[in-house]
């Protein structure tokens, strides 16, 4: 009886590789749609170039004044303070007198 040959040669079958390929494709692509879809919607194109215009900024002069205002708050605590630390030594040598023990508390 006699051998079949077998054929030696090999097919490469490369439909793996190419359903692979199409779906990162494709993945991809709607990656890409999708993305641009969220950009446009968040921030609308200008005809400026994308650089801001005078109706997007605040006005400053509110800001000024709140400044102005922070300032003069500061100032104020800070006199207080200083009130304060002036009055500080007499308060701590009451304290100091209070804490030494009374002459006829002594046994």
């Amino acid at each position: 009886m006699a051998r079949r040959q077998r054929n030696q040669k090999t097919e490469l079958n490369f439909d793996g590789l190419t359903d692979a390929v199409t779906n990162l494709t494709g993945t991809l692509i709607l990656l890409v749609v999708l993305l641009f879809g969220i950009t446009t919607e968040t921030r609308p194109e200008r005809a400026t170039g994308g650089r801001p215009v005078a109706e997007d900024l605040e006005p400053i002069g509110p800001l000024l004044e709140q400044v102005e205002v922070l300032k003069l708050q500061i100032e104020m605590v800070d006199r207080q303070i200083h009130r304060l630390e002036q009055g500080l030594p007499e308060l701590q040598a009451r304290v100091q007198k209070l804490k030494q023990p009374q002459q006829g508390d002594q046994p």
